[in-house]
């Protein structure tokens, strides 16, 4: 009688489960391609043919689109394999994207869940709530809304498949199993820069482990160096040094930028980067020094052996996360440099947890996590409404911060709506300073929306402005040719003589 009692009970778990999945990811099947997705994706010609799979490994066009420039481009082979795959089996379209993005978390989760109770056996419950305070988090949204955000679901989810299969050993791993964790590993690297540090901490979680060989961990640190070398190899000719742009070109740089992603692992977010604030400009703190801050203080504690205080911290660390998260502006970009470092975090934090509090204050614990998880599915839902107003977001990021990203991404919601009045009503009621290899798309949108509502006039002014400002400052065309062809597919879709003209001086032009 018990035994079916328990049976009810975990299926009704189960059915609230998908309920709450249902309820949050739903609306992301209803979101289109929003920033570098529109370059990366839609109107990226090279995904259309299979045979650019092999040129992935060494043409960062092949995943960035012509649009990103070489300096800027992420060497991230693995996701642009999967681009090519879906837009050939399932054509370029959003909806198959984020749901492919939601099954690969569920993926994530039910490993992470695995690797839980494979830790340790003692509370299935608890190990199932940390689980799904890791699925529902919100700061994991934008790596489901925004599809270029979806390497650091590919990469976390083979981490861990290699960590479910070292655990899953009831002997030493043998060479074969080594190979195929290798192998699984170097996918991980290649789906996203900053998981370069996997290798690295795999070898600190199980340096004194029974399960794998240290002559097996230390080899596979050398990933991480192959990475770094076909990153290199693939990048010849770029000089940009800027190491927020991942770029190698020396063993120096190499170490440097190693030690960056690591550091991104413990604190995964740049508050003068990505949310400049005024508090923090105004003096000469910069995060550099609050990161070594965190780090010396969290050495301190596993020094001092304060494990419950460590412990305490990371979830306190956990419970503040959302509430950064719904300060205006301060969601959308950035967020998705969460989801490593958070997976990392609740492992740790699990893997610490006294084995008496497991079981003599079992109930005690899971009544906290029940709450910590609703309380964080709360502000999930807060996120998802502001994805699915992602246009009135971008417009409050543009009256606060005039920054030209808001603005592109405006005015692409916009044209995606029709609401082509609204692009040239905002375009002549605001200034806009704009740097000159960007000026010639910003051109070009108002073109086109003028050309939908039949305004000629107004449809060639912005046309001879486009082909004006798109002449670089060493000769060059900033327009590249997928966006050039784009144009020209909407430009024949106007019905009066000066698209005509447009149309005809874009083929002498190509």
């Amino acid at each position: 009688m018990k035994e079916l009692f328990m049976k009810r009970i975990h299926l009704l778990c189960l059915m609230f489960f998908i309920l709450l999945t249902y309820l949050l990811y739903k609306p992301s099947l209803n979101l289109d391609f929003y920033w570098d997705d529109y370059f990366c994706i839609k109107i990226n010609s090279h995904l259309d043919d299979y045979k650019n799979i092999f040129r992935a490994f060494y043409d960062q066009r092949i995943t960035n689109g012509d649009y990103v420039s070489l300096s800027e481009a992420a060497y991230r082979p693995l996701r642009t394999i999967y681009f090519i795959l879906v837009c050939n089996i399932f054509g370029k379209n959003p909806l198959v994207f984020h749901f492919l993005s939601i099954l690969l978390h569920l993926g994530v989760f039910f490993l992470l869940f695995k690797l839980l109770l494979r830790i340790n056996y003692s509370n299935a419950t608890i190990a199932f709530l940390f689980s799904c305070l890791f699925f529902f988090h919100p700061l994991h949204l934008e790596n489901i809304n925004f599809i270029g955000s979806s390497c650091d679901i590919f990469g976390a989810f083979f981490f861990l498949l290699v960590f479910n299969l070292i655990l899953n050993s009831e002997k030493p791993v043998n060479p074969e199993k080594t190979l195929l964790l290798f192998v699984l590993l170097y996918l991980s690297v290649l789906s996203k820069e900053i998981f370069i540090t996997t290798p690295f901490i795999l070898t600190v979680l199980f340096f004194n482990n029974k399960f794998i060989s240290r002559k097996y961990l230390i080899l596979f640190n050398v990933i991480s160096l192959i990475y770094l070398l076909q990153r290199y190899m693939s990048v010849p000719s770029i000089t940009y040094t800027d190491l927020k742009l991942n770029l190698f070109y020396s063993i120096k740089y190499c170490f440097m930028t190693f030690f960056e992603y690591l550091k991104l692992t413990i604190c995964p977010f740049d508050l003068l980067q990505i949310y400049p604030m005024p508090s923090i400009n105004e003096t000469n703190m910069t995060f550099n020094v609050l990161t070594g801050i965190f780090i010396i203080f969290i050495i301190g504690l596993i020094a001092l052996r304060k494990y419950q205080l460590l412990l305490g911290l990371m979830i306190v660390i956990i419970s503040c996360a959302p509430i950064l998260n719904i300060i205006p502006l301060s969601s959308f970009v950035g967020n998705r440099l969460f989801y490593f470092p958070m997976l990392i975090l609740i492992i740790i934090i699990y893997k610490n947890i006294p084995e008496n509090i497991l079981k003599s204050k079992s109930k005690i614990l899971s009544g906290f996590l029940i709450l910590l998880n609703l309380y964080s599915y709360g502000f999930a839902l807060i996120e998802s409404y502001k994805w699915n107003h992602v246009e009135k977001l971008f417009q409050a990021s543009w009256y606060s911060s005039k920054h030209e990203t808001a603005l592109w991404n405006m005015s692409i919601i916009m044209m995606q709506k029709k609401q082509y009045r609204e692009i040239l009503d905002f375009y002549s009621a605001n200034e806009i300073n704009i740097p000159e290899n960007n000026l010639p798309y910003y051109y070009m949108l108002l073109c086109k929306a003028a050309g939908y509502l039949g305004l000629e006039k107004d449809f060639l002014l912005f046309y001879n402005l486009m082909k004006e400002s798109n002449v670089g400052k060493y000769g060059g065309e900033y327009l590249t040719q997928d966006v050039v062809q784009d144009f020209k597919r909407t430009v024949n879709s106007f019905n009066f003589d000066g698209a005509k003209k447009v149309v005809c001086d874009i083929n002498i032009n190509k």
